[in-house]
């Protein structure tokens, strides 16, 4: 970018590019030949060629400090990925921990530069400036076949290196280095190029398939630039703070992005995520990943899976739908009328609309996920005679915002089951008994690991493979053994009832699959259907299946 924050370079290439490249970086890894780091993870593949997924980024060039303050402030409502040339203080401070693969390296190949004289001790460079970053974005997009290789040894597996400008159904790429490429979407430079901007002119495009990377610098965010002549006009009047003093009042760089951020976070797409949580999902490498993070990164973590989808779809939190119609029978069955009810982890709010609809109660919903949230407020408006009597509001609940004995009842679906930690999920169950009167009921229903045990134990004996514990759709799922969790429940609560659906599970998961073998099983079988009306009267065979469902009663004299 040729603005007054980056270091001057001249030319477009040098022969000092096209020299030494052997032995002068360590490889990241032995290699026989190219290993092509390919996206495993179809599901999101799938819905990436349906809905747009959205990643913020900007490359930092040699910006002052204050600029790349003002540019993360700027992008304050939605991730970032910056992209470092030098060092840079700000980025050190809020990139710490985990959080430091989420930055990339922005490589100067070009003559001149002062990243080095050649390419190796360019990577050696950026490599030291970096050294947890595993993903690169070249000064001018620079693109050589050599330095390609070069970077994909020394470390960095994938790039966002490719300018695809206003492209729709923009999709991964597999680079001859073997990297994997995730192209951008929209360049400010390109923009300012094609002259005056017209934020209007974009909005069609936002909402169309594909990944949607956006790249803007903070030169351009900090003057609104409207187009390159005022840039040129001004970039000889700024330094220091002197910018602050010629930014643009009318349409330029910073109202696009601001237009931008609120489509993204509005739009029914896959969500906005950090460039390296995308590259996560498309190698199917989340599951892995959140082994390794901490309660908070976790909690996190599961926040974003659940803002990338679709909120609007009743069944967005839970896939088998017939399994979700036996727990919010459950659950209906245990309620009652002029209640107040609080929801935790209320996800979409599908639960509590189908109790509002036939129960006259008053329903909170708390959930973490701002997508959710959008999504439950969205579905409640569909039935008006609700909107009284139900409320969603975006909280993380393991710190409930209301006073003790506060609701009649409390229902968690699958919320115990997400949180990060044993000890984070006991706290949850003080915090229950704490917000619930004297008299009150919390209905949960959750993951159950001796349940899960039995019916894969079945499912082996028959020639199945075991249901696994955790899956891409759910990292998380930390499921209870039911007498560690009885032991705890019963500290504060009486159990009252106790509910398996292990005939649903037996017929869904055993039978469904023997019948269509080698074949895979869909939800939407009719078999399903019929496992679900056999359940409604017999709930139970063996304990099988992953779900429990509690009936706890705070007695008064508790």
């Amino acid at each position: 970018m040729g603005s007054v924050c980056a270091q001057p370079t001249v030319g477009v290439s040098d022969p000092r590019v096209f020299e030494d490249f052997k032995g002068q970086v360590t490889p990241h890894r032995d290699r026989a030949g190219v290993t092509i780091r390919k996206c495993r993870n179809m599901t999101f593949l799938e819905e990436l060629r349906r809905r747009p997924c959205y990643v913020f980024t900007s490359d930092l060039d040699w910006a002052p400090e204050n600029m790349v303050r003002f540019c993360i402030e700027a992008h304050r409502d939605v991730p970032l990925t910056p992209f470092v040339t030098d060092r840079s203080q700000v980025i050190t401070e809020r990139y710490q921990g985990e959080r430091k693969r989420l930055v990339g390296v922005h490589p100067n190949f070009r003559a001149g530069s002062t990243h080095g004289n050649s390419p190796a001790e360019v990577v050696d460079f950026v490599r030291r400036l970096w050294p947890e970053s595993r993903f690169y974005r070249c000064h001018c997009f620079y693109e050589d076949s050599n330095v390609s290789r070069l970077l994909y040894e020394s470390g960095f597996e994938y790039n966002s290196n490719l300018a695809l400008h206003l492209q729709e159904r923009i999709m991964p790429l597999h680079h001859q280095s073997g990297a994997l490429c995730l192209p951008v979407f929209l360049e400010d430079d390109c923009l300012l190029r094609n002259g005056p901007v017209a934020p209007e002119e974009l909005i069609p495009l936002l909402g169309s398939p594909g990944l949607k990377i956006f790249n803007f610098h903070p030169i351009h965010i900090c003057l609104n630039t409207p187009d390159l002549s005022y840039y040129d006009s001004v970039k000889p009047l700024v330094g220091g703070d002197s910018w602050k003093e010629h930014q643009h009042d009318g349409k330029g760089i910073r109202t696009i992005l601001d237009m931008i951020i609120k489509c993204a976070r509005t739009h029914p797409g896959l969500g906005v995520f950090y460039l390296d949580d995308v590259y996560e999902l498309l190698l199917g490498k989340t599951q892995d990943a959140y082994a390794g993070l901490t309660s908070e990164e976790r909690v996190r973590h599961v926040t974003g899976i659940y803002d990338s989808r679709d909120a609007t779809q009743a069944y967005a939190t839970s896939r088998d739908f017939n399994m979700r119609e036996l727990e919010v029978d459950f659950i209906a069955s245990n309620l009652a009328s002029g209640m107040k009810v609080l929801d935790l982890g209320c996800g979409n709010g599908y639960t509590d609309i189908k109790v509002a609809k036939v129960l006259d109660c008053d329903i909170v919903g708390l959930d973490i996920s701002h997508r959710m949230i959008e999504g439950a407020q969205r579905l409640v408006e569909q039935f008006k005679p609700l909107l009284g009597r139900t409320e969603f509001i975006v909280c993380d609940s393991r710190k409930i915002p209301y006073d003790a004995e506060s609701f009649d009842a409390v229902i968690t679906e699958r919320y115990l089951l997400n949180l990060p930690d044993r000890q984070t999920q006991t706290r949850a169950i003080q915090e229950i008994y704490r917000v619930l009167k004297k008299g009150g009921t919390c209905i949960m229903v959750e993951g159950s690991a001796d349940g899960l045990e039995k019916l894969n134990k079945l499912r082996v004996a028959v020639g199945l493979q075991p249901i696994p514990d955790r899956s891409e759709d759910n990292v998380s799922s930390l499921k209870f053994s039911e007498e560690e969790v009885e032991a705890e429940l019963c500290r504060s609560f009486r159990i009252k009832e106790k509910r398996h659906w292990g005939t649903y599970f037996l017929i869904s998961r055993v039978v469904h699959p023997l019948l269509v073998a080698p074949q895979e099983p869909k939800w939407s079988a009719d078999i399903n259907k019929v496992a679900r009306q056999i359940a409604e009267q017999d709930p139970d065979h063996a304990g099988l299946g992953h779900k429990v469902g509690y009936v706890l009663c705070k007695d008064r004299d508790s």
